[in-house]
């Protein structure tokens, strides 16, 4: 049996592919950037990898922060106020309850030398 495929076939398949291919990499997205930019103060310290830090607000909540453009490990140990974008990361089952925000720092300000109080 021959498929003798057109070129308007050929074009309908090609843009149905894509459109599939498009919405299973948007449902497969693992993080979501929020616009806004936040600030918060804090100890800073080593995390669980080299490039990503933990930040212990004054409120007492943790942050996972980490930059491609500020030099955050030379602070830690510091009381420091750090600016960026939150980014939520999802849990691989896609679970809320097990997600994280980690914030893409933009910017540094150093408060004291030390964390203590």
């Amino acid at each position: 049996m021959k498929i003798k495929f057109t070129k308007g076939l050929l074009i309908l398949a090609f843009a149905l592919g894509s459109t599939a291919l498009a919405a299973t990499a948007a449902s497969h997205q693992a993080k979501e950037r929020s616009s806004a930019t936040v600030t918060v103060a804090g100890c800073l310290q080593n995390g669980a990898t080299t490039d990503v830090f933990l930040l212990t607000a004054k409120d007492g909540k943790g942050w996972n922060v980490s930059s491609k453009t500020v030099d955050i490990a030379k602070h830690v140990g510091h009381t420091v106020s750090l600016t960026g974008t939150p980014v939520t990361t999802e849990s691989p089952d896609g679970s809320a309850a097990s997600a994280t925000t980690r914030l893409d720092v933009s910017d540094l300000k150093m408060v004291s030398e030390s964390c203590a109080p």
